[in-house]
């Protein structure tokens, strides 16, 4: 490693706090101060990789984490200490990251990354990573990423061994081709069940240490870094370390034919309105944006499973819920004056403008702010951004 002399300092060089990277030939440190990223998950990973990022200089970092400290999390996550339990992740880490550079912005998004991050704040970063701990979170990640055009690190670990892999919109693979059908199945049998099983689909919980975290999320901002100075990245590329051997293997993973997760949304034909937002907007109103640029018959694609109520088969009371279906949690369907399990009514698929459902707002309906919404008109689609949500989404406290 090379040291400034005193010889050097007396020429009047100025040492800076990114000196030593800005010595690498390729490093262009504007890029990072310049760039956005997403980081998704704020446990061990996610403590590791943001504090990587932050180190670097990558000018502006935003955090999705709706979990809070836990006693556990202490052992694997350096920016959280003792008396922070209890507190939520997202919040602690970005104010730790603020003392690590002080030069940097970060954005703390206490929320739910499956459901609660609209499509236009995915759309305005330059790379999202990874650092989940279940397959759900990883497939909404991906399918975000894929639908803006933005590329997705993904990272994972068990105990001494973990993977990284680089996906890069449009071209396939994505990290849906490499889901296997037994574990689509199983995530369909949990969300098909009576009891919404969402505590069991997101319980990650596998067994770490702090050093494989380290390697991996080392791997994983390295990854950023290379994307964000515009390096050669293969899409689906990336590695698998074994601790116990001490072996790295390359991989590349192979596309899916069939796969839905890597359809990505046409840019041009992402419509910005500087006045939408998700409290205000309507269904009816989004569909007859699609109607001025598609034509009469044009409908709204959902893109969720949304619960309207909850239906008691012994006593027949109905209760309005209008909830996304992966958000409702299963105490829920007890019915209050029976004690009977209720049955729940979906909304699926699409909505036209005779729907009973066109007047409402897609706030009540559960889309977050700064959503793209989609609609079709046979093969044609428009999508339209609720614009009018950047400030509140994009500086979230």
């Amino acid at each position: 490693m090379m040291e400034l002399s005193a010889q050097d300092l007396q020429d009047g060089q100025t040492e800076t706090r990114e000196d030593r990277q800005e010595r690498i030939s390729w490093w262009d440190q504007s890029r990072l101060r310049q760039a956005r990223v997403l980081v998704a998950g704020a446990g061990a990973l996610g403590n590791e990789a943001l504090k990587n990022l932050a180190l670097i200089g990558v000018g502006t970092l935003f955090i999705v984490d709706f979990d809070a400290i836990e006693l556990s999390n202490l052992s694997r996550t350096v920016l959280f200490r003792e008396g922070d339990t209890g507190r939520r992740k997202a919040v602690v880490a970005a104010a730790r990251l603020r003392e690590l550079n002080p030069h940097i912005q970060v954005t703390p998004l206490d929320r739910d990354v499956s459901y609660d991050i609209g499509l236009g704040l995915f759309r305005r970063m330059d790379v999202v990573l990874g650092c989940v701990d279940n397959l759900l979170a990883r497939i909404s990640l991906n399918r975000a990423c894929f639908r803006v055009g933005v590329p997705y690190v993904d990272a994972g670990m068990l105990e001494l061994g973990g993977q990284v892999r680089t996906f890069i919109p449009p071209n396939p693979p994505c990290f849906e081709c490499t889901v296997s059908t037994e574990g689509f199945a199983d995530l369909d049998r949990r969300f098909s069940c009576p009891g919404l099983t969402r505590a069991e689909i997101l319980k990650g919980r596998a067994p770490t240490t702090q050093t494989i975290s380290a390697i991996i999320a080392g791997a994983q901002a390295q990854e950023a870094v290379k994307l964000l100075h515009g390096l050669p990245v293969e899409p689906g590329s990336g590695l698998h370390f074994e601790g116990l051997s001490n072996s790295v293997d390359r991989i590349v993973e192979t596309p899916s034919a069939e796969c839905y997760g890597h359809w990505t949304f046409d840019p041009e034909r992402i419509v910005p309105k500087p006045e939408a937002t998700a409290a205000d907007t309507t269904v009816r109103e989004v569909i007859e944006w699609g109607q001025e640029l598609l034509g009469r018959g044009a409908v709204m694609e959902l893109g969720r499973d949304i619960v309207v109520s909850f239906v008691c088969p012994d006593c027949a009371e109905e209760e309005p819920v209008f909830a996304v279906r992966g958000q409702v949690d299963d105490s829920r369907l007890p019915c209050p004056r029976c004690g009977e399990l209720r049955q729940f009514a979906l909304l699926s698929g699409e909505v036209a403008l005779d729907s009973p459902f066109a007047d409402r707002t897609l706030a009540q309906l559960g889309y977050p702010p700064l959503h793209i919404l989609s609609v079709r008109r046979g093969a044609e689609y428009a999508h339209f951004e609720l614009t009018g949500d950047e400030h509140r989404a994009m500086n979230a406290p």
